[in-house]
C-alpha cells in the first residue's frame, strides 16, 4: 500500500516536472523570440533615427524662402529701370538684402543666413516696353541683369494675355505653401482682389499661415488686411505710390513720375540721367546751389486718419528714421518704432517730415535728410509760412548732387 502511494507521488512529481519543464522551454523560446524581435526593432529604430537625422540635416542644409511676385502689380521703381543693366543688378541685390533682413526678424531662432533666397517675378515685359518707349532699350537689359544677379532669381516674361502672371503666382503659391523645406513664402498679389479666393483657405491652415507674408507695394486693400497675414513692404525696390490715373502699366515696370498737383516745378529723377554715378542717391540743387526738394504725391484722407489714430494709440509720434529709412541708431529714441507703417501712412509721415524745416535750410546736401528745405509753393505762397525765408528761391533744378559728392547737370 505504501509502495503504491509512493509510486503515485513520484509519478505526480515527474508529471509536474515535465509540465513545468515544457512550460519553461516554451517561455525560454518566447523570451528568445521577444529578444530577437526587440533587437530587430531596435535596429530598425536606430536606422530610422539615423535616416531622420540625415533627412533633418539635409532639410536644414537646403531650407529656403520663396518670394512669388506678380510684377504686373508690383511695379519696379523707375529710377532703377532707367539704369538698365546696373539697375537690374541693384534691384536684385537690394531685394535679396531686404528679404533676408525681414526673415531674420521673423525667425530669430533660425539660421537664416544658411537659407536660400528664391525670387520669381512674373510680368508682361512686352507690355512694359510699350509703356516706356523713351527707355525701351533699357528694359530688356534690366530684366536680364535682374535674373543674372543671383542664381535663384528669375524675372519671367509671361507675354500678352489676361491673368498670365496671376496663373504663375497661384500655382507656385500652392506648391510652396506645402513644401517643408520652404520656411517662408512672400507673395505679392495685393493689388488684385482676385487673389482673395486663393489666399482665404490658408487662414485655416496654421502651418501655412505662419510662414505666409503678403508683399505691400501700393496701399493694401482692407480685404487683404482682414486675412490676418503678416505684411511687408520693400519701398527701396518697388514703387509704393499708385500710378496716376490712366497710366496703369501693361507690365510691372513704371516710367512715370509721381508729382504733387501743388508742385510748381517738375524735378528730374535719376531716370532722366543717362550716366548716373555709382553713388546714385542724390539731391537736386538750383543754379544758386540751393536744395530743391522732390515733390511728394498727395495722400488719401483715410491714411491721414489711420496715422492720427495710431499716434493717439501709441501716445507719441513715429520715428522718421525708423519708418522712412528702416533704421534708427538712437538706443534711447523717444519716438514710436513698433509695427511698421503701411505705404499710405508712410506717405503721410513724409509730408509731415517735409513740413519741418531742416536746420541747414536750403543749403543741406545730405541725401538722407528727411526734412523740408523750402516752401513748396515758392513765391506763390500767400500764407504766414515757416519757410518764408525761402520764398524767393528759384525752384528749378539745375544739377544732381550724389552721395559720393559727384554732380550731373540737368
Amino acid at each position: 500500500m505504501e509502495s503504491s502511494e509512493s509510486d503515485d507521488l513520484v509519478n505526480e512529481i515527474v508529471g509536474k516536472y515535465k509540465d513545468l519543464n515544457q512550460r519553461y522551454q516554451t517561455k525560454c523560446k518566447q523570451y528568445n523570440d521577444e529578444f530577437e524581435a526587440r533587437g530587430h526593432y531596435q535596429e530598425r529604430a536606430r536606422e530610422a533615427q539615423k535616416w531622420l537625422t540625415e533627412f533633418e540635416h539635409h532639410t536644414d542644409a537646403n531650407c529656403f524662402a520663396f518670394a512669388i511676385i506678380d510684377g504686373d502689380g508690383a511695379v519696379f521703381r523707375e529710377d532703377l529701370i532707367a539704369r538698365g543693366e546696373d539697375g537690374g543688378t541693384l534691384a536684385a541685390h537690394q531685394l535679396r538684402t531686404s528679404i533676408k533682413q525681414y526673415l531674420k526678424r521673423e525667425h530669430p531662432d533660425s539660421n537664416v543666413e544658411s537659407w536660400h533666397i528664391i525670387v520669381q517675378v512674373s510680368l508682361n515685359l512686352g507690355g512694359a516696353v510699350a509703356q516706356a518707349r523713351p527707355r525701351r532699350a533699357q528694359l530688356p537689359a534690366f530684366a536680364h541683369a535682374f535674373g543674372r544677379a543671383h542664381g535663384l532669381f528669375a524675372l519671367v516674361d509671361v507675354g500678352f494675355g489676361k491673368k498670365q502672371a496671376d496663373f504663375k503666382v497661384r500655382e507656385m503659391l500652392r506648391v510652396m505653401a506645402k513644401n517643408v523645406q520652404c520656411k517662408h513664402v512672400i507673395v505679392g498679389p495685393c493689388h488684385d482682389k482676385g487673389y482673395m479666393v486663393e489666399l482665404k483657405p490658408y487662414q485655416l491652415d496654421e502651418a501655412a499661415a505662419a510662414k505666409l507674408t503678403l508683399l505691400e507695394t501700393t496701399p493694401v486693400p482692407f480685404e487683404f488686411q482682414e486675412l490676418g497675414f503678416k505684411i511687408v513692404a520693400f519701398p527701396e525696390v518697388f514703387r509704393s505710390e499708385p500710378l496716376p490715373a490712366g497710366k496703369a502699366p501693361l507690365g510691372g515696370i513704371s516710367n512715370l513720375r509721381t508729382l504733387s498737383p501743388n508742385a510748381p516745378t517738375q524735378s528730374p529723377t535719376p531716370a532722366d540721367l543717362p550716366n548716373t554715378p555709382p553713388g546714385w542717391s542724390a539731391v537736386s540743387i538750383s543754379l544758386h546751389n540751393e536744395r530743391v526738394d522732390e515733390p511728394l504725391q498727395r495722400y488719401d484722407g483715410i491714411y491721414d486718419q489711420r496715422f492720427s489714430d495710431r499716434m493717439r494709440k501709441e501716445g507719441r509720434k513715429p520715428c522718421n528714421r525708423y519708418h522712412l529709412h528702416n533704421k534708427c541708431d538712437n538706443p534711447s529714441c523717444a519716438y514710436y518704432h513698433g509695427e511698421r507703417l503701411c505705404s499710405g501712412e508712410l506717405l503721410v509721415l513724409q509730408h509731415k517730415a517735409h513740413g519741418t524745416m531742416c536746420f541747414k535750410q536750403q543749403w543741406c546736401k545730405d541725401v538722407n535728410c528727411l526734412l523740408g528745405h523750402h516752401c513748396k509753393f515758392g513765391d506763390k505762397c500767400r500764407w504766414d509760412c515757416k519757410f518764408g525765408a525761402t520764398h524767393d528761391m528759384k525752384l528749378t533744378p539745375a544739377e544732381k548732387v550724389f552721395e559720393d559728392g559727384s554732380r550731373v547737370s540737368l
